[in-house]
């Protein structure tokens, strides 16, 4: 029955536009309200559940992301991935094609090569 409470009110709340963060509070405090949890207890309970030490990785990596992007290296670690996966699917599709030919499975002198270019 808790369990149908807290998705209900929480899908309920998604729906009608309520953010996350507060949808989420919300669908706790119903699901506390139904288990005839006291007020005191509950909020004890989500205080003690925000003080955990591995949440405060999201404020660094959200900042090890602003800094990345202020600083440009965010577009040259793109641009870099674009060019080296391009160049994957190029030889990929060039490989695929060789290994695809019958004569080439009989023929073994493709694999050093496909190992020194892509490998």
């Amino acid at each position: 029955m808790e369990l149908l409470v807290l998705f209900g009110v929480l899908f309920a709340l998604l729906a009608i536009g309520v953010p996350v963060a507060f949808a989420l509070f919300g669908a706790a405090l119903a699901c506390f309200a139904v288990i005839d949890i006291p007020l005191v207890v509950a909020v004890q309970r989500m205080a003690s559940g925000i003080s955990v030490f591995t949440l405060m990785a999201i404020p660094f990596f959200i900042f090890a992301g602003d800094l990345m992007y202020r600083a440009g290296i965010a577009d040259r670690l793109t641009d870099r991935m674009e060019t080296v996966l391009e160049d994957f699917d190029d030889e990929a599709d060039r490989y695929e094609d060789e290994l695809l030919d019958p004569k080439a499975h009989i023929d073994r002198s493709v694999l050093p090569e496909f190992r020194r270019r892509v490998l």
